[in-house]
């Protein structure tokens, strides 16, 4: 699964250095997966691949610290004044 996502999902940061890898770079990702389409928890998934990426680069003294960890995670975007009706449980007599 993660040399998939590793091939698929990564190929605007194949270009980089890894030591060029910054939390400003890991958030335009997310945001450019998001303008993409790509589903929340993919995305989320991809987080976790490279956040073992890094990790990895971080025990072998590549870079000095994950910039995975301080990035802000994706949320759901939702539709502003989409309304749900509200159901109200009563009590059983």
């Amino acid at each position: 699964m993660y040399e998939g996502h590793l091939r698929h999902h990564f190929a605007e940061l194949n270009e980089k250095r890894i030591d060029r890898i910054s939390t400003a770079t890991v958030e335009g990702f997310i945001t450019a997966k998001q303008a993409a389409g790509v589903s929340l928890p993919l995305i989320k998934k991809l987080m976790v691949t490279l956040g073992q990426v890094m990790g990895y680069a971080v025990r072998h003294k590549m870079v000095s610290h994950n910039p995975v960890r301080d990035a802000e995670r994706p949320r759901a975007t939702g539709t502003l004044g989409e309304k749900h009706e509200m159901k109200i449980l009563e009590p059983c007599q």
